[in-house]
C-alpha cells in the first residue's frame, strides 16, 4: 500500500465511522489494520495482531467487528 492509498482510506474509515456510529467498531478496526498493513510491526505486537484477527470470528459482535475491520484494511 503507498502512502496516498494510506490516508485516503484512513480518511474514508474516521468519516464512516462518525456517518454510521453504529458500524465504528468495524471502521476503528479497519483503520487499525490500515495502519498495519503501512507500517508492520511497528504497529502493535505479533500477539496483538494474532488477537485481533481472532477477534472476527468472537461470538461478541463488537469485538467480531473490529476483527473483520482490522482484517478488511489489511487486505487494502
Amino acid at each position: 500500500m503507498n502512502e496516498r492509498t494510506y490516508l485516503q482510506e484512513s480518511i474514508r474509515a474516521v468519516k464512516m465511522a462518525q456517518e454510521f456510529p453504529s458500524h465504528a467498531e468495524y471502521w476503528d478496526g479497519y483503520r487499525c489494520g490500515l495502519r498495519r498493513a503501512q507500517f508492520g510491526a511497528g504497529c502493535g505486537t505479533d500477539a496483538d495482531h494474532q488477537r485481533w484477527l481472532g477477534m472476527a470470528d468472537s461470538i461478541y459482535e463488537i469485538e467480531a467487528a473490529f476483527g473483520r475491520g482490522y482484517r478488511d484494511g489489511l487486505a487494502v
